[in-house]
């Protein structure tokens, strides 16, 4: 049976999701742990659950989603998934990090490989699907997880709100396109599970976000 655990880490607390079998194989969405006391969080529920982390995957590549990119992925000897057109953040994230008063604990590592649109995320019995959904940054994705009608969206979508555009990369109207092509036509009961803040659903963002409401 696949599981979930969120933790909101880091000073912009940024939700990590761990998805995983107990005693078997993890994947670990957007390593947000900054300091550690968040590292030894993670690292006693990985323990706990005699977790095997196999994937580290990232929604985009803003510094506050890979804090903990560095780190983890030593420590787990995870591979590193972010898409191609997010490298560029990937490799100025300690720049950005600077620029807004912060320091990451390590640096963040060259991905292991790109995720692609419509590819597949495998570990263990875990497969998600990954979902190309530019518009907060060119490389923006979402993960889809059918079988417990599961949607991780990053900072694409929010509930009662979308992801700020005006970062360099940004696009409102293609963030629009990528929330209507591509996320509103799942299951409406589909959880919507946001980079920051509570949980929603397609069919109460459709009904009711100010910014995309149908």
């Amino acid at each position: 049976m696949i599981q979930l655990k969120k933790f909101s880490f880091n000073p912009l607390q940024v939700n990590l999701y761990l998805l995983y079998e107990d005693g078997g194989s993890a994947i670990l969405i957007d390593p947000s742990a900054f300091d550690e006391s968040e590292f030894s969080e993670l690292e006693e529920f990985v323990s706990l659950h005699s977790l095997t982390i196999s994937r580290i995957i990232n929604t985009h590549g803003h510094f506050d989603h890979v804090f903990g990119a560095g780190r983890l992925r030593k420590a787990y000897g995870a591979e590193f998934m972010i898409h191609q057109a997010d490298s560029g953040l990937i490799a100025s994230a300690e720049f950005q990090a600077a620029a807004f008063g912060f320091r990451l604990p390590a640096a963040v590592p060259a991905p292991d490989f790109f995720l692609e649109d419509g590819s597949e995320v495998v570990s263990g019995n875990i497969s998600l699907r990954v979902i190309h959904v530019p518009g907060h940054s060119p490389g923006c994705v979402a993960f889809h997880q059918p079988e417990n009608g599961w949607l991780f969206t990053g900072d694409t979508l929010f509930a009662g709100s979308i992801g700020r555009t005006d970062l360099p990369g940004g696009d409102y109207d293609q963030i629009i396109r990528s929330i209507r092509e591509k996320l509103f036509v799942l299951p409406e009961e589909t959880e919507v599970l946001p980079g920051h803040g509570p949980v929603s659903t397609i069919g109460r963002e459709k009904r009711s976000n100010p910014f995309v409401r149908e």
